[in-house]
């Protein structure tokens, strides 16, 4: 019976290290888990910023275009206030451009 008892009592001391160590998995696995959140919710921040940043830019580019556009159609006008301003010389100046 003493073998018997032997017997038991290593594979109860043999269960309890395989638990411990089932346990020492775990905690290392949530640990893991843990670490691997963190950076997913710092990538989720970073992916928020970036997305904020991008938006500025596009609006920043927006106004710019509008400026653009405005420039253009001053441009547009000055060169046709420029042409009437030349014929208003010219037929001034007489036709031959003298007076």
């Amino acid at each position: 019976m003493s073998t018997t008892k032997t017997q038991g009592t290593t594979a109860a001391a043999g269960t309890a290290r395989a638990g411990q160590r089932v346990g020492d998995v775990a905690r290392a696995n949530a640990d893991v888990a843990g670490r691997v959140v963190d950076g997913l919710r710092q990538g989720h921040a970073g992916a928020q910023t970036s997305t904020q940043e991008t938006e500025a830019v596009a609006a920043a580019a927006a106004e710019q275009l509008r400026a653009i556009e405005d420039l253009a159609q001053g441009a547009t006008q000055l060169s046709s206030l420029a042409e009437n301003l030349q014929r208003a010389v010219r037929f001034v100046r007489g036709e031959n451009g003298r007076s």
